[in-house]
């Protein structure tokens, strides 16, 4: 039987790192961030504690690693939003990519949402990608700013608190049947376009 090559080891690397990172996302936004352990997250992935240790020195470097992915996919979703031709087509691809992004990713809102609140986690969030979300922010206040928006700080701040209660509002009721989630979506992009005059 002939060795693996270094390709197939690299994507044996890759597939079990992103196992631990989603067992990890799995653990923190069920249990939360300062409960979680690294043994439940090695139990998650079906792995030893020892083979997690072996991709990650901590909690924290799980824990930075998941942020530094989720803004990395940010910043991909920017190019896909500055394609776009006109302000209003550039606000509607934001707002869109942003209820895909809760649709699709449900455990890691709750986890986001979820380490908002725990103090020790904010600290970690501040100190590692703090940076990075401001550069968001500017992105998400410059594309406002080019719609003419008066008081676009505070309007860029405030689009980004009510998509964050969609998303809460989203994960409460994300098992009742009756909860009109396509018909609040479709409103809160009308009600956002009107507001902003696009």
């Amino acid at each position: 039987m002939s060795p693996r090559s270094e390709s197939a080891n690299q994507a044996i690397r890759e597939k079990r790192r992103t196992s631990i990172i989603e067992a990890a996302i799995d653990v923190f936004s069920s249990h939360g961030y300062h409960s979680a352990t690294i043994n439940s997250i090695a139990r998650q992935a079906g792995i030893s504690k020892g083979l997690v240790y072996s991709y990650f020195e901590s909690k924290d470097s799980l824990l930075n690693s998941i942020l530094h992915e989720v803004i990395d996919e940010s910043a991909e979703l920017v190019t896909q939003i500055l394609a776009a031709k006109t302000t209003r087509e550039k606000v509607l691809i934001m707002l869109q990519i942003s209820f895909d992004y809760i649709e699709e990713r449900p455990k890691l809102m709750r986890l986001l949402l979820g380490l908002s609140l725990q103090p020790e986690a904010v600290m970690v969030i501040q100190g590692q990608v703090g940076e990075r979300t401001k550069e968001m922010m500017g992105f998400l206040e410059q594309l406002l700013h080019s719609a003419g928006i008066p008081a676009v700080k505070e309007e860029t701040y405030l689009l980004g608190a009510a998509l964050d209660g969609m998303a809460l509002h989203y994960l409460f009721f994300i098992n009742d049947p009756d909860y009109p989630w396509q018909k609040i979506k479709a409103t809160f992009i009308e009600n956002t376009l009107k507001h902003f005059n696009l």
